[in-house]
């Protein structure tokens, strides 16, 4: 049965001159390569670099990044799991805005990390962001002042068990 299968493959390709050893992927147009990578996890985006060399950098064109230290997939320590977030952030170019951050994240000891996470959303103008946080202390929770006035920001979800410090104002002038 697969023999078949394959004799009918190598007849179509024959017949119809179709090259199986051509790329289509990478010949497809940037804004669909992007779409594709968007709607990936972020950690399978970054995988996608190994294809080859003109794939090394297009992951960090996604719009959308979806970070979880408890996903299946994340074999990670914490310390792993932390400073892939950190290059994330840290790689993508000042112009590229994202439409969305979703963050499943144990605070712990980590509050300044996600602050500086969540204040590099807001610069490259976030316009979704789903925080899902655990918090082991007793202590509050301060988030950054750089998110409760984002202007681009159209959607926040925050579960979290944790007590949030508010800050004394705030301007969502484009949440739905």
């Amino acid at each position: 049965m697969i023999e078949e299968g394959l004799s009918t493959c190598k007849k179509l390709n024959i017949e119809g001159n179709v090259d199986v050893n051509v790329d289509r992927i990478s010949n497809l147009p940037d804004k669909v390569i992007q779409l594709i990578l968007s709607s990936l996890e972020t950690k399978d985006a970054v995988r996608t670099s190994l294809l080859s060399r003109s794939w090394r950098y297009r992951w960090l064109s996604v719009t959308n990044l979806r970070l979880s230290e408890w996903a299946p997939y994340m074999s990670l320590k914490r310390s792993q799991f932390l400073d892939f977030v950190d290059r994330v952030f840290a790689l993508r170019e000042p112009s590229d805005d994202l439409n969305l951050v979703e963050l499943e994240f144990c605070v712990f000891n980590g509050a300044a990390r996600i602050n500086s996470w969540l204040c590099s959303a807001v610069k490259h103008n976030v316009q979704h962001l789903v925080l899902l946080l655990d918090w082991f202390l007793d202590e509050m929770l301060e988030l950054p002042h750089c998110l409760f006035t984002c202007h681009t920001l159209r959607e926040i979800v925050i579960v979290a068990e944790v007590y949030l410090k508010l800050p004394s104002s705030i301007q969502f002038s484009n949440l739905n």
